[in-house]
């Protein structure tokens, strides 16, 4: 008999890939027509406790960090991680990131 915290269990372990393999699906549809390597880059900022994480500035009562991230959009893939605190401006991550001539 199937408990609730094991329903739950089966239902966790199913969605990351059913969700993955949506990704690949769109992926698939998404075709770019240049011949230059192609990066996106984003930036997320995660939320910190400041009491816990002094160090994480961001707000007078909020603690964060932010996480840049490369990505090659032909084949999905990371190149580039980069964590600062919340306070670091993107522009100010640009200097640290190394593509190839021609990239777009």
């Amino acid at each position: 008999m199937n408990t609730g915290k094991t329903v739950f269990a089966q239902l966790m372990s199913f969605l990351p890939t059913y969700e993955f393999n949506k990704c690949v699906e769109k992926y698939n549809e998404f075709k770019l027509d240049v011949k230059n390597m192609v990066y996106a880059l984003g930036s997320s900022t995660i939320d910190l406790c400041l009491s816990l994480f002094p160090w994480a500035k961001f707000r007078k009562n909020k603690g964060a960090v932010k996480m840049y991230t490369l990505l090659v959009l032909r084949g999905s893939i990371l190149t580039f991680v980069h964590l600062t605190d919340g306070l670091c401006h993107d522009v100010n991550v640009m200097e640290y990131i190394v593509v190839e001539p021609g990239a777009i």
